[in-house]
């Protein structure tokens, strides 16, 4: 006699849910080469990296919402014990410290007279000393 509060049997999986797929290596997903990672099957919208289990490939595999794959794109890859740093800035334009610091030195050296216009805002003007010595 089948039980009228329960809505299916115990052993019922609903066929609208997606399936997990079981992943017990660590999250690195091993496959027989490119027909493997072709045949993996991927959940919709979502990208997977899948490593050839026979040559030093990857790949990644990505689906449309739909459910439609998106052409494999296949990596290859190589240990390698240092890590170039390639300057992002280009650096041609700039001075040095030094130079930095001699620059302002020269400004500071300079000996300038306040002065203000007729609406009472300041004006710089440099002494006769160094108008004689640009003149020079």
């Amino acid at each position: 006699m089948p039980l009228y509060n329960q809505p299916y049997p115990a052993t019922y999986q609903n066929p609208y849910q997606p399936y997990a797929y079981q992943n017990d290596s660590n999250g690195i997903i091993w496959v027989q080469g490119e027909s493997g990672a072709k045949a993996y099957p991927v959940q919709n919208g979502k990208s997977v990296v899948l490593f050839d289990s026979e040559s030093e490939h990857f790949f990644i595999k990505t689906t449309d919402i739909s459910g439609m794959p998106q052409p494999l794109r296949i990596f290859s890859y190589k240990e390698s014990n240092e890590i170039e740093v390639k300057p992002t800035i280009d650096t041609s334009n700039f001075i040095t410290r030094d130079e930095f610091e001699k620059a302002i030195d020269s400004l500071k050296n300079r000996n300038y007279q306040r002065r203000e216009n007729r609406n009472g805002k300041p004006i710089i003007q440099r002494t006769d000393a160094e108008r004689h010595d640009e003149s020079v």
